[in-house]
């Protein structure tokens, strides 16, 4: 539904505000949510949210892809992105377990979009990609183009699936052990919602909302 008034912020302009926008999310959108993860009770998490400013994390993510993509010039190092990546996931992964074992119970602290983990890792993975010089067969390139076409029905379905799957099938990531249920069940979800995306593009009137 926003897809129209996002493309319209990003392209006024020539994207003149889309920095702007930026900082602010990443001020108030993720280190706000982080510091206040961890910061419950505190005098400083009382001040910290007097100030009544709340970003829709998932828009302004879509902004920071079209930002990264095309209109940022930085460039950057693929394996230090890459270890970058690694580095947010063991800091989530190893806070994650330290915070089950001291409240007894598994609610994963750092595991959400709006917190500098997820935020660190989701940059540095698309930064990795990007400057990588890949090299491709025409087949092989016309599948990823087709796969891309279907990501952003992937983004908005995803959940559903999750949502589904957990409350019909009892499928989450505490089903069986994590490390064998988070890949596992990504790969479940991420084939799932390919594949109702790739049905509802079919779908005349659903095909043109998927390209506004």
């Amino acid at each position: 539904i926003l897809q129209p008034v996002l493309r319209g912020i990003v392209e006024y302009k020539e994207g003149g505000y889309v920095k702007y926008i930026l900082t602010l999310f990443v001020i108030f959108g993720i280190i706000r949510p982080t510091v206040l993860l961890f910061l419950t009770e505190s005098a400083i998490a009382r001040y910290i949210r007097m100030i009544p400013v709340e970003l829709m994390s998932n828009s302004c993510y879509m902004i920071l892809g079209h930002y990264l993509a095309n209109i940022s010039r930085y460039k950057f190092k693929p394996l230090f992105m890459l270890l970058l990546f690694g580095f947010s996931g063991a800091i989530c992964a190893i806070v994650c377990q330290l915070d089950a074992l001291k409240k007894g119970a598994v609610n994963g602290i750092l595991y959400d979009s709006n917190t500098i983990t997820s935020f660190l890792g989701a940059v540095s993975l698309f930064l990795c990609f990007k400057h990588t010089n890949w090299k491709y067969s025409p087949k092989a390139q016309k599948r990823i183009v087709t796969l891309s076409s279907l990501s952003f029905g992937v983004y908005l379905i995803h959940p559903f699936v999750m949502t589904r799957l957990s409350s019909i099938l009892n499928l989450t990531i505490l089903s069986y052990h994590p490390l064998i249920s988070i890949p596992v069940n990504t790969m479940i979800i991420a084939s799932i919602s390919f594949l109702i995306t790739a049905i509802m593009v079919r779908i005349p009137i659903m095909n043109r909302l998927w390209k506004l």
